[in-house]
């Protein structure tokens, strides 16, 4: 499996659990389900079982497709059409779009946590790019080759798990950034942020079942086999790996441990693990503590010293001890720290569940195969600076043919092979790998942390707890890196030297690091067995450092001399373009005036026009209506008999009245009439005016009508009287 799987593959296989019976099924309709989608149309069997093997290379034939086929439809997934295709039901559709909608946010949150420790440790990264590469060049190569080992275990092909990948990564980048960009991929590498863990995990959990595509049909009814049984594993734990079980490594190695001895025990009832330590390797890891011992007995370190120490070319033992002595501040006492350790090892070691396996094995020691190997292990080493001991080589080939012989003489799983060896040191897993390859027996001896945890998930159902133990185990291939022994002991020399100073606390913890790594004074120290010389030599290199010191002090000092004239300089400008800004600002200040000196100019101009128009719309509407109610009044008079005075009096009243209500409704839709006032007076003229129409129409008119009945009667009453005769009067 090449290819980086899609998002839309993980998104629906990354939860299915290898403990459960039929996972091998429910990955294929999932991969089925997946390929429909991706190819967003209905698709014949034929074309699925294409699809499935240009893109994923999945060993699968046309007839399981079928049957799968027919599940997927019986559950309601897909819907089989007329012309024999198929496509994803509406509910299927939604499903699918949640979970990779899901999966998506989840990218963007581990993304968002990627750039924040990249912008941390390594803020001249540009983060986007960053990631492009990690996950390139990087994780998805591991993580891929992490999910085929499970499957190279079961059906005994060669592997082995080393640094390889991740050096090559770190290549990529310029050398003094690299040590920073592997800080901050051990911090991303955080098995208790959720967000990490599902990311990381879903996609081993994908490229491991994605690599079962590629098994053979013997190979996983194997698979299946083995995990309907519940196996014993007898486990021989290497040295190295018991001293992250005695928190002795760096913390996140002492975490991953922990977190294999919290699983082992989640795992009764399902597979038995028993953990084992070798007589051989009791002694070793003896030795190892005194020795730490011996080397750090005679150093006194406190304060800077020890904050120094820890950062240096140390193992992880020593450098553990002088974590602890900056925290006591130099009051820790190295026999009684180491002495807990060694005189305590078997009950430390039984409280973590790991039992000595009481056997004999002097015979290894001279046993031919094991008297080889070491020879041959010694003459492949010969070529690299960093060698093992040959009695370091012996506890190794004995640990090995020793859990080689324990197994039985035919084994076909790793369920029956029972016995393996778990250890960090990657010479021993690479010599592992070396004797499968020539060997008729491919099940591997030793393995490491996070091998055996894949192993152990077809036995394990997939919990919090069990992620986060495989998560960490993944950080170990670039977590330990081999150091020097003879570098270690050239530093700790340094540092006993170091420690008889007085006022040693008082140096910079920078100062005591360059002293550290002096290489003039490693070079000179190494050789020199004298104690008093030794001294003399730190000195030399003391007072060189305080020449360095001192000549970056006078650099650092013209610098900011330099600096000074030229925030001096700046300060001056500074100045010159604020006096420049307040006199702009005054500018400003007098033409905001002016402006609203001319906007109020503008706006009392704006009122009187309004206010001239209006006047002389209604006093030409109240010429226009005098002139009306002069000609009706004239009308009424003439052709109805009304008299002049009472028509012309009640029409001027009337006219009035329709000229107010007019300029009431102009006044209201003015803004300006409105804000002058004008609107409320004229609504209060028009009321008065309403109402003294109304009164003077009606009394006016009944007065003016009977005024000229009577003066009629009057007129009708003298015209009689001039006409009567004289006799009658």
């Amino acid at each position: 499996m090449k290819k980086k799987l899609p998002k839309e593959l993980v998104a629906l296989i990354q939860h299915i659990e290898l403990s459960k019976a039929g996972w091998w099924d429910k990955a294929m309709k999932q991969l089925i389900a997946s390929t429909i989608w991706s190819e967003a149309k209905s698709l014949s069997s034929e074309e699925i079982l294409l699809a499935i093997k240009e893109i994923y290379q999945f060993a699968t034939d046309g007839t399981k497709i079928e049957k799968y086929l027919y599940e997927l439809c019986e559950s309601k997934k897909l819907i089989c059409t007329q012309d024999k295709k198929y496509k994803l039901t509406e509910t299927c559709k939604a499903e699918f779009e949640v979970n990779l909608n899901e999966y998506k946010k989840n990218e963007e949150v581990v993304i968002s946590i990627f750039n924040k420790y990249i912008e941390k440790y390594c803020p001249e990264l540009n983060p986007k790019e960053t990631w492009e590469k990690f996950n390139e060049e990087f994780f998805y190569p591991y993580i891929r080759e992490l999910g085929a080992t499970v499957y190279h275990l079961i059906t005994g092909e060669s592997f082995k798990i080393d640094r390889v990948v991740f050096d090559n990564f770190l290549a990529k980048f310029p050398k003094e950034i690299r040590l920073k960009l592997s800080n901050a991929i051990k911090g991303f590498f955080n098995p208790t942020v959720p967000e990490i863990r599902s990311f990381i995990l879903g996609e081993l959990n994908t490229c491991l079942l994605a690599e079962a595509g590629s098994l053979s049909e013997d190979d996983l009814e194997a698979l299946d086999k083995i995990t309907q049984v519940n196996p014993t594993f007898n486990i021989f734990i290497d040295t190295n790996y018991i001293f992250s079980m005695l928190g002795l490594h760096e913390n996140p190695s002492n975490e991953a441990a922990i977190s294999l001895l919290k699983l082992i025990d989640n795992l009764k009832g399902k597979a038995t693990v028993n953990l084992y330590i070798l007589p051989t390797t009791i002694e070793e890891v003896k030795i190892s503590l005194n020795n730490s011992l011996n080397a750090v007995r005679g150093v006194r370190v406190r304060g800077n010293l020890a904050a120094a120490a820890t950062e240096s070319d140390l193992s992880s033992i020593a450098r553990k001890y002088f974590e602890e002595a900056k925290i006591q501040n130099g009051s820790i006492n190295a026999a009684e720290y180491f002495n807990h350790y060694i005189d305590n090892l078997l009950n430390i070691l039984k409280g973590k569940g790991v039992t000595i396996f009481n056997e004999k094995l002097d015979k290894y020691k001279t046993a031919q195969p094991v008297v080889d190997d070491i020879n041959m292990q010694l003459e492949r080493q010969a070529k690299y600076k960093k060698k093992k001991s040959y009695e370091q080589l012996e506890h190794d080939m004995i640990l090995w043919h020793f859990a080689n012989d324990k197994r039985p003489a035919t084994y076909e799983s790793p369920a029956d092979a029972v016995y393996f060896v778990v250890s960090i040191d990657f010479k021993l897993l690479g010599f592992d790998a070396y004797k499968q390859r020539i060997s008729t027996r491919k099940i591997p001896i030793c393995l490491h942390p996070s091998v055996l945890i894949q192993m152990l998930r077809f036995w394990v159902p997939r919990t919090p707890e069990f992620d986060e133990a495989l998560l960490s185990s993944l950080r170990l291939p670039f977590l330990f890196k081999e150091f020097d022994i003879e570098s270690e002991k050239i530093t700790i020399k340094i540092l006993e030297v170091l420690g008889r100073f007085e006022n040693i606390d008082d140096l910079p913890k920078e100062t005591i690091t360059g002293i550290l790594i002096n290489d003039a004074l490693r070079q000179k120290i190494v050789a020199e067995p004298d104690i008093e010389k030794e001294i003399e030599l730190v000195k030399e290199a003391l007072i060189e450092e305080n020449e360095k010191a001192k000549e970056k002090i006078s650099e650092q000092n013209s610098e900011i001399d330099s600096l000074g004239k030229h925030v001096d300089e700046k300060d001056s400008e500074i100045q010159k373009l604020q006096g420049k800004v307040q006199s702009q600002n005054n500018e400003i200040i007098e033409e905001r005036d002016k402006r609203k000196e001319l906007e109020e100019r503008f706006d009392r101009i704006e009122k009187e026009s309004v206010i001239i128009k209006f006047k002389a719309k209604w006093t030409n509407l109240s010429l226009i209506a005098l002139f009306i109610g002069l000609t009706i009044s004239y009308l009424l008079t003439t052709f109805f008999n009304w008299r002049f005075e009472g028509s012309f009096l009640i029409m001027i009243y009337a006219f009035i009245t329709l000229i107010l209500i007019g300029m009431n409704r102009d006044a209201k839709n003015n803004l300006i009439m409105n804000e002058l006032g004008a609107f409320s007076f004229v609504r209060k003229l028009m009321y008065v005016f309403i109402v003294s129409f109304v009164l003077i129409s009606i009394i006016g008119g009944i007065f003016i009508n009977n005024l000229s009945e009577r003066i009629d009667l009057i007129e009708m009453f003298n015209v009689y009287v001039r006409n009567i005769p004289p006799s009658k009067q």
